[in-house]
């Protein structure tokens, strides 16, 4: 059983890329972005008026409530961290979009150095039987 598993699905590494969620995104503004998408869809399998002008309607109304919750997101924030200046801080940077790196990270010079000096030693093997290229040698005319 194993070895048709093996054959037919094989186990296969998948990476995501972690991104960070929008705090302030919550059911309201799911059911608005679903209401647009439904009319838009509704739109462009029937073509009609009506549903065009049903769709753009639901559009600017998704985005000021978007808007609304944003705003009224971050003012909490920032509010919520008065008196505390290093919560403030990230607050601030969380309104700019500034993300914080990870900092469990750390490379040092010499990791640095031996990344490099294998990655020379791996291209100089590979193209080590590889045979040297004549370049062409241009003749230029004697100049008096």
């Amino acid at each position: 059983m194993t070895e048709l598993l093996d054959q037919h699905c094989p186990f296969v590494q998948v990476r995501r890329k972690a991104t960070p969620k929008t705090p302030w995104f919550d059911a309201d503004c799911r059911a608005a972005r679903r209401r647009a998408r439904a009319a838009e869809r509704r739109y462009r399998r029937q073509r009609t008026d009506a549903n065009r002008q049903d769709w753009t309607s639901k559009l600017p109304t998704m985005h000021s409530l978007y808007e609304s919750k944003n705003d009224s997101y971050w003012r909490v924030e920032i509010t919520a961290s008065k008196g505390n200046v290093k919560k403030l801080w990230k607050a601030l940077h969380g309104v700019l979009g500034e993300t914080q790196a990870d900092e469990t990270i750390e490379h040092t010079a010499d990791d640095l150095a031996t990344f490099f000096n294998d990655k020379v030693a791996c291209v100089r093997a590979s193209t080590a039987t590889t045979p040297l290229f004549e370049v062409p040698q241009k003749k230029t005319p004697n100049a008096v």
